[in-house]
């Protein structure tokens, strides 16, 4: 199964795969292509614990996520989803604010930006939900609210994006 053809630009690695790769999962195939010393071993136990931290780190962000949201809904009574949105946005602000509080520290950043805004940040904010709440209020025939959490969903996200990097700038 050819990928490329060799000179395309395109490391070796990816020029061609053996009709065995397509059997694999990805991480399988990668790992069976750095089996066979130390250094490999290595690589593997350092990628399965970040993996394993992104994923515990997430699981975090999750539970804060309900914590934050119910408490939200237990306190507002109201059609308007308040408790994702306000998550949400806390979130969008929190990427905006970590990673570009982190550029200024170069590649030594990488495992802060994966446990932090893939991790921790992955887990608090939901798409899922906003998609689930925007089809809710469709079908309740609200539709101006489902314009309001919408729009202002992805405007306001954006602000608070920008305003966590602004937050990041000076500090």
């Amino acid at each position: 199964c050819i990928i490329a053809e060799q000179g395309d630009g395109v490391p070796p690695i990816w020029t061609a795969l053996p009709a065995t790769a397509v059997l694999m999962t990805p991480a399988k195939y990668i790992f069976s292509n750095f089996t066979g010393n130390d250094l490999s071993k290595h690589f593997q136990y350092i990628f399965m614990q970040a993996i394993l931290l992104i994923f515990v780190v997430w699981g975090v962000g999750s539970l804060l996520r309900y914590g934050l949201s119910r408490w939200i809904s237990g306190m507002v009574i109201s059609a308007f989803p308040y408790g994702t949105f306000l998550v949400n946005m806390v979130g969008c602000f929190l990427i905006g604010f970590i990673m570009f509080y982190t550029e200024r520290f170069g590649s030594q950043s990488q495992p802060w930006r994966l446990l932090l805004v893939t991790g921790l940040c992955g887990g608090f904010t939901t798409f899922s939900s906003f998609s689930w709440e925007n089809s809710q209020l469709i079908t309740d025939h609200r539709v101006i609210l489902f314009l309001l959490y919408a729009f202002g969903s992805v405007l306001l996200g954006l602000l608070a994006t920008y305003f966590g990097i602004m937050a990041g700038k000076n500090i």
